[in-house]
């Protein structure tokens, strides 16, 4: 059966029996969307029926609010600087050897969501799920840059990786979910073990239409942490070859992110010759208005699991432009249900930005086929349906 096209296997909840799941994350005190994706997974598997609890080292009034009288929150106790990256790996290891982590055999499943918070699994006798966006070794100790901290990051694979790691994954962890098939491959290579691609979606009671688009002033969006491998270099520097090349140059430019790409994007904003709106700590709500302004979303980004803002534009009929680095662009059609482009090419961005500022009909029937997409294929509901198979099966 086709991923994206399962629905008698989605139909199911009448048949399931409620379950007790724990579900962990190390600190959700950060605004992101990872952390939004973890708060909207617990609210839908509570909604359909199942009983929640959630255990963190720390979580914001933000994410505490959001979650009240609906999702038990259980805070585990431990010094500050322990939960902080490398520390909080060596007190997890601590809390087991104490026996702590034995409340986890209460539940009927657990659901662990990201590094290293699945360590609270060893030695539990319960279905454990882990949600592996990115392995430690993807970023732990260092990037290697240098020879030295290349040497360092081999050394520290052969103590730890290749050893410890492996092992307690092999040995306590009965599956790994992840978002798409680049990451799955990387989990075979790491691991040897074959992970379950489950693909996060939208949720589409938020992200929907409001009104008609207005195509007369063409409103093109990048929405995204401005990180290097976002690529909002390449976004800014299309709209430039825009204004140098192209006969059309109405249009209106709105950028919602923050992040160490700023002071680069303040720099472009002194340099074009258009308004750029630059947004940061926006609530949900504005971003769901601003796609709904929105006629093209931009997403450039490179080495990218999965991603689901160009999805959330679709659900708001907003037409996409998405990098085939990414691991959206293994579900999106090109000229069917988006434009994809090559990574690190910013004329590509620029020529089909153009593109659909001059032919409306395709840029209409692209955002009305990527809303229809979405919002039978890519929803939150789903997603949480096929975690709940994976915490049961």
């Amino acid at each position: 059966m086709n991923e994206l096209n399962g629905k008698s296997e989605m139909s199911r909840i009448s048949g399931r029996s409620r379950m007790k799941i724990c579900f962990l994350y190390h600190n959700l005190e950060k605004f992101g969307g990872a952390e939004n994706n973890l708060v909207n997974l617990m609210l839908e598997i509570k909604r359909i029926g199942n009983e929640v609890d959630f255990y963190t080292f720390g979580i914001s009034d933000y994410y505490k609010n959001l979650l009240n009288g609906k999702v038990n929150i259980k805070i585990i106790k431990a010094p500050k600087i322990l939960t902080k990256q490398p520390f909080v790996w060596l007190y997890i290891k601590l809390f087991n050897l104490l026996g702590k982590n034995e409340f986890l055999e209460d539940y009927d499943a657990i659901n662990i969501h990201a590094y290293p918070m699945h360590w609270m699994a060893e030695g539990i006798h319960k279905k454990v799920v882990w949600n592996c966006n990115e392995p430690p070794m993807t970023y732990f100790p260092l990037k290697g840059k240098t020879n030295f901290e290349k040497s360092l990051r081999n050394f520290v694979k052969r103590i730890f990786y290749d050893t410890l790691e492996i092992g307690m994954v092999k040995n306590h962890i009965d599956k790994i979910v992840v978002l798409d098939k680049g990451m799955q491959t990387l989990i075979k290579r790491l691991y040897g073990i074959s992970a379950k691609v489950v693909r996060i979606g939208v949720n589409t009671d938020l992200y929907r239409p409001k009104g008609k688009k207005d195509y007369i002033k063409m409103k093109i969006l990048f929405v995204s942490r401005l990180d290097k491998h976002k690529r909002v270099e390449d976004f800014l520097k299309a709209l430039e070859l825009l204004q140098e090349n192209s006969s059309v140059k109405d249009f209106e430019v709105y950028v919602i992110g923050s992040g160490p790409q700023e002071p680069l994007l303040n720099e472009f904003m002194k340099q074009l010759p258009f308004k750029i709106t630059h947004l940061k700590n926006v609530s949900d709500e504005k971003v769901v208005d601003i796609y709904n302004k929105g006629n093209v979303l931009v997403f450039p980004a490179v080495s990218q699991p999965w991603g689901l803002v160009p999805f959330e534009a679709m659900a708001c009929k907003c037409a996409v432009i998405v990098s085939k680095d990414t691991g959206a662009a293994e579900v999106l059609t090109h000229m069917k249900n988006s434009i994809l482009i090559d990574p690190y090419e910013p004329q590509q961005i620029a020529k089909w930005i153009e593109y659909l500022m001059i032919n409306k009909k395709v840029l209409k029937r692209l955002s009305e086929d990527g809303f229809s997409f979405v919002t039978k294929n890519i929803t939150l509901e789903r997603y949480a349906e096929h975690i709940l198979e994976e915490l049961q099966s």
